[in-house]
């Protein structure tokens, strides 16, 4: 405890540094995938550092939830929107383009069925 003057501070800003390094190497889509890891002990290496230096143990840690900011979680449920409209739209258009390459097909094939029989 000589070591620092506040250790709920340095703890905090361990915790902080450590989240940062998670979720600074993932998309949002991959991070809200991952959230589960930010219970693993194994994530927080600079929490545990920090916290053994000034005579802490950290024994376990427990993620409740991420709450995104309003724009952020407009920003993405509208960009997800987007994906799905596309999605749609290029299954039609693919639908479509199947049945435009299947339509031609059977035409070349009667031409040619209608040609043999000549």
């Amino acid at each position: 405890l000589q070591q620092t003057k506040d250790p709920i501070a340095d703890m905090a800003n361990a915790l902080t540094a450590d989240v940062i390094a998670f979720a600074s190497q993932l998309t949002y889509e991959d991070f809200l995938e991952q959230t589960g890891k930010l219970n693993d002990l194994e994530s927080y290496p600079q929490l545990c550092s920090r916290s053994k230096s000034i005579g802490y143990e950290v024994s376990k840690v427990v993620y409740r939830g991420y709450q995104a900011p309003t724009q952020l979680q407009r920003m993405h449920d509208d960009a997800n929107e987007r994906r799905t409209r596309l999605k749609l739209s290029v299954g039609h258009c693919y639908s479509t383009y199947l049945s435009d390459v299947t339509e031609n097909i059977l035409l070349c094939f009667f031409r040619l069925n209608k040609r043999s029989r000549n």
